[in-house]
C-alpha cells in the first residue's frame, strides 16, 4: 500500500458521522493534550541520539513480541528494545553485532524466534546492519532534527536508503516532537502526511464509519478510510481553528490515554505492521 494515500494535501469528498465529527471538535476544542507515552518508554539517560536508534529500529524490525491488540507494532518493538536497553544491552554496538548468534536471538526475542526460522536471523542481522550502514554514510538522524525542516529530512533519508517509508513511519513524528518539546528544543509539526494512530483513533470513534463499503477489497476499504480521515482532519481544522498538526498531536494524546486506560474503547488495530527487509545499495 502506497503511503501517497497518507498524504494531506490529497483528498476527496467523503461522509462521516456528523454526530462524531461534533464531538471531535469539542474535545479537541477543550483538551490540549500531547502525546506522552514516548517520554515514559524512554529511559533519559539514553540520550537523543539512542532514542532516536531504538525509534527507527521499532519501525524497521518485524514483530518482536506478543502485544495486545489495541497497540500498533512499532511501539511495542520500541518497549521491548527499550526494556533491553535498560537492562545494559547495546543492541547497536559494533561487538554485539558482530557476534551475536542464534542464542543470543533467542535470548534477546524469545516470542520472535519461537520457530527458529533462520531467515528471521538473517532478516534481523541484515536490519541492524543496513542502519548502521545508514548512519556512516547518511549520518544520524538525530542529527537532522536541529533543522526546521526535519521531517522532510528524516523521509528523504528513509527512501534514498530503503526505498518508500513504510506506511507506519510517520507515527514518529508526534513521539519526536514530545521529545523535542521536553528537551526544550521545540520545533513546529507541521505534517504533509496524517498519520495511521491518529486515523486508529478516529476510527474508533465510529466518525469515519459512513464511508465504510464492507464489500470492497482490503486496498480499497484501507484507501476509503485514509480518505474520510483526512476529509475529517480536514473538517476538524475548520471548525476548531486548530492547526493540523495540533489535531494530529492531540488525537495521538487521546490514543495513547485509551490504551492504557484498561477500559476497551478502541478498535482492534487496523493498519498492520510492514517492516522494511529489502534494502537499496
Amino acid at each position: 500500500m502506497s503511503t501517497f494515500i497518507l498524504s494531506l494535501n490529497e483528498h476527496h469528498p467523503a461522509p462521516v458521522n456528523l454526530d462524531r465529527l461534533q464531538m471531535w471538535s469539542d474535545w479537541l476544542s477543550k483538551n490540549a493534550i500531547s502525546p506522552t507515552w514516548i517520554t515514559t518508554t524512554l529511559d533519559p539517560t539514553f540520550g537523543l541520539e539512542r532514542s532516536i536508534d531504538i525509534l527507527w529500529l521499532g519501525i524497521m524490525l518485524p514483530q518482536l513480541s506478543v502485544q495486545n491488540p489495541q497497540t500498533p507494532t512499532w511501539m511495542s518493538n520500541v518497549e521491548h528494545l527499550a526494556g533491553l536497553y535498560k537492562q545494559g544491552i547495546d543492541l547497536l554496538a559494533p561487538q554485539t553485532i558482530r557476534e551475536m548468534d542464534v542464542a543470543d536471538l533467542n535470548a534477546l526475542f524469545p516470542d520472535l524466534m519461537i520457530d527458529h526460522d533462520i531467515k528471521i536471523v538473517q532478516d534481523l542481522l541484515l536490519t541492524y546492519k543496513a542502519y548502521i550502514k545508514m548512519r556512516k554514510k547518511d549520518g544520524h538522524p538525530a542529527g537532522d532534527l536541529q533543522h526546521s525542516d526535519w521531517t522532510d529530512r528524516w523521509t528523504n533519508k528513509w527512501t534514498q536508503r530503503f526505498n518508500e517509508p513504510p506506511f507506519h513511519f510517520y507515527d514518529l513524528f508526534p513521539s519526536i516532537t514530545t521529545l523535542l518539546n521536553k528537551s526544550h528544543r521545540p520545533t513546529p509539526y507541521t505534517p504533509q502526511h496524517i498519520t495511521p494512530t491518529a486515523m486508529q483513533a478516529l476510527w474508533s470513534s465510529g466518525v469515519l464509519d459512513s464511508a465504510m463499503d464492507t464489500e470492497s477489497a482490503t486496498d480499497s476499504m484501507v484507501e476509503d478510510l485514509c480518505n474520510a480521515a483526512k476529509v475529517t482532519v480536514d473538517r476538524l481544522h475548520i471548525d476548531t481553528n486548530l492547526s493540523k498538526g495540533d489535531i494530529i498531536l492531540r488525537l495521538h494524546g487521546f490514543f495513547e490515554t485509551k490504551r492504557v486506560s484498561g477500559r476497551y474503547i478502541l478498535r482492534p488495530w487496523l493498519w498492520g505492521h510492514s517492516p522494511c527487509l529489502v534494502f537499496s545499495d
